[in-house]
């Protein structure tokens, strides 16, 4: 993808930047028990971003351009969960 990389801290002059390519993937595992007859627990666990695909040179500095972003908002997050249902 190209992106505009404005003047500032990375660079002296406007600048149209290549950058590398990326894949974003998610995967969710849940499991439902069933408590007594009307109770629900739901365990869940999952790993957001699995390829770590995230941008590595943000700018920094007074000077910097904050429109300089592109690619996945997070890196790699493992995430848990439990829920019951009453």
């Amino acid at each position: 993808m190209t992106v505009q990389h404005l003047e500032g801290s990375g660079t002296d002059v406007d600048l149209a930047v290549r950058t590398k390519s990326f894949f974003d993937a998610s995967v969710k595992f849940t499991y439902n028990f069933k408590i007594f007859n009307r109770v629900n627990l739901s365990v869940s666990a999952g790993v957001s971003n699995i390829f770590n695909s995230y941008q590595n040179d943000f700018d920094s500095g007074s000077n910097r351009d904050s429109g300089y972003i592109y690619g996945p908002a997070l890196p790699r997050c493992i995430n848990a969960g439990v829920t019951l249902n009453i």
